[in-house]
């Protein structure tokens, strides 16, 4: 709801004209009222019922001598290169897209938005999809669609292909990003032989570490070679991630 939001006023205000800096103000504002929002009302806490947490315990108990780290640090590997692909591709997409194909920013706002309501739509059976056969589905097929994405958008450059197609690739890796978040605790929970407090707290680290070492990456490309660089990356990124994500799947299986 937040993306439908701040995506749809974005829209609005570039078309009116707005400055960088009225955009900005307007987004700072939203981010304060989201702010007080949670302080006034904020989230109950999780309960867990005890007999639940006694048996997630003698389960990871039971399951913690039969696993091996190195599937786990594969998979590791696999989240932490693959935030090289969707940081850069979510966060400065549309500045992409904009500097390389020439579409226009309040487009690709209205483009988010858009897409915000397609994963509220999306979501939900994509969660009931993986926990009745296996978010290994879901993992494999948002990667499929970061390549999709990210190669797409590397054999368009120096075409005349229409700003649609661009924006609509955006769109996907959007959807492609929120399956990707939602089955990831799960698989780290399957792999790892540490308890799920320390999984989860390793599982953030990668992400975060690879969200900040792929954007200063393409940070110091786009200041070599322009925003071009950043999508020849991107596809080369999600290359040696499809890579280190089949390793995994096949330490898996050992």
């Amino acid at each position: 709801m937040g993306v439908v939001i701040a995506g749809s006023l974005l829209g609005v205000v570039s078309l009116l004209g707005w400055t960088s800096e009225q955009k900005l103000l307007m987004l700072m504002a939203l981010v304060c009222v989201s702010i007080v929002t949670v302080f006034i009302a904020p989230p109950p806490k999780v309960q867990v019922p005890e007999a639940e947490q006694q048996s997630d315990d003698e389960s990871l108990t039971k399951k913690s001598n039969k696993r091996t780290a190195i599937a786990f640090v594969m998979f590791l590997a696999t989240v932490f290169i693959s935030m090289f692909t969707a940081s850069n591709l979510m966060e400065t997409g549309p500045i992409i897209i904009k500097e390389v194909f020439n579409v226009d920013l309040g487009h690709s706002a209205f483009g988010l938005a858009g897409s915000a309501v397609l994963t509220m739509v999306l979501l939900e059976p994509a969660g009931r999809l993986a926990e009745k056969s296996s978010p290994y589905i879901i993992w494999m097929v948002s990667l499929a669609c970061y390549a999709v994405t990210s190669i797409g958008l590397w054999l368009a450059i120096g075409t005349n292909i229409p700003s649609l197609v661009p924006i609509l690739l955006i769109v996907l890796l959007m959807q492609a990003i929120s399956w990707f978040d939602m089955v990831i605790p799960a698989i780290a929970e399957e792999l790892s032989p540490s308890s799920p407090a320390l999984t989860q707290g390793i599982l953030m680290f990668a992400m975060a570490i690879g969200f900040g070492v792929g954007t200063y990456i393409a940070g110091q490309l786009i200041d070599a070679g322009g925003f071009v660089s950043v999508v020849d990356y991107c596809a080369a990124s999600i290359v040696v991630t499809l890579m280190l994500a089949f390793a995994t799947l096949l330490f898996k299986r050992k």
